[in-house]
């Protein structure tokens, strides 16, 4: 009986939570898949910190062109692979995807060594869709 139960309730819990998936009412472009203008920074520590304008091209589903907005026609090409909700770039630097809209991409920097598992940092970097 407990059994039942127990799977009863965690069946009820999974439909619950397959609703946080659905995308928001009017949006049905939500793909990370696109070109991203990097808009503004959001810090724990109300440091806006230096990063500067740039743009994120992800429409390569393997590879990340990388420009500063100053530089026309100059990006850096780099390999990247998404699991579950964080961004690898070359295997090695990590970015955890806070937000995905059809419009708007919040990533936070994740520092990650050989002897320690990987951290978030307090700052957020807002993309709005170019």
């Amino acid at each position: 009986m407990n059994y039942r139960l127990g799977l009863f309730l965690m069946l009820i819990t999974l439909a619950a939570c397959s609703n946080n998936k659905k995308p928001v009412s009017g949006q049905t472009d939500i793909s990370i898949h696109k070109q991203w203008k990097y808009n503004t920074v959001r810090s724990a520590s109300n440091n806006p910190g230096l990063i500067g304008k740039h743009i994120l091209d992800l429409t390569n589903k393997d590879t990340l062109h990388f420009s500063y907005q100053s530089v026309k026609n100059n990006s850096t090409a780099y390999s990247y692979s998404i699991l579950h909700d964080t961004i690898f770039v070359n295997k090695k630097a990590a970015y955890k995807i806070i937000k995905l809209t059809g419009d708007e991409l919040d990533l936070c920097i994740l520092f990650r060594s050989d002897s320690v598992k990987a951290v978030p940092d307090s700052v957020v970097m807002i993309y709005k869709a170019k």
